[in-house]
């Protein structure tokens, strides 16, 4: 007889009363699978983006053109993560009332789906789907995890923590 496994639930991280789709700025950093280096590699204070990087940096821009609620500040790609400062501006709902969370499917393994649209989750997921799609093309190897499961994230709450956070991107490469 097999052993049925329970899935495997991870306990989040992000604050269980915070509206991710909420106006707010936002300082994430996404990491490669097992921090693995496929980006390019920092000669001297600079970051040379290899073809990966590339694509990287390509989907972040074109991700921010398409969304008109998420302005990018500024980011960086480094050789295993990325770096980002960006403000979410949502549009009006459709009432005062309205919940960040609706329409989401049910999954058959976990309930509820608990990204609501338009937030920051959504934007990360959003983000990576194509970019990883775009590197396993380049790679000829479909289906291959690119990204750690989740994403870190800090909510700037300051003009002068928003200018650290600023200045940390700039200089990344060099430290």
């Amino acid at each position: 007889m097999t052993q049925q496994r329970a899935p495997f639930l991870r306990k989040s991280v992000r604050l269980p009363a915070f509206d991710y789709a909420s106006n707010a700025t936002y300082f994430v950093t996404i990491c490669t699978l097992n921090r693995e280096s496929l980006f390019g590699d920092i000669a001297g204070d600079q970051m040379r983006l290899n073809a990966l990087g590339t694509i990287v940096e390509e989907e972040l821009c074109y991700f921010a053109e398409l969304r008109a609620e998420l302005e990018h500040h500024h980011m960086v790609v480094m050789p295993n993560h990325l770096h980002g400062l960006q403000t979410i501006t949502p549009a009006e709902r459709s009432s005062p009332n309205a919940s960040p969370i609706e329409n989401i499917p049910e999954t058959p393994d976990r309930g509820k789906l608990v990204r609501p649209p338009r937030s920051l989750g959504s934007f990360v997921a959003g983000f990576k789907s194509p970019a990883t799609k775009r590197i396993n093309e380049e790679q000829a190897l479909p289906g291959i995890p690119v990204w750690q499961r989740n994403y870190y994230e800090h909510t700037v709450r300051s003009e002068a923590s928003f200018q650290w956070i600023w200045d940390y991107i700039e200089h990344n490469p060099a430290r």
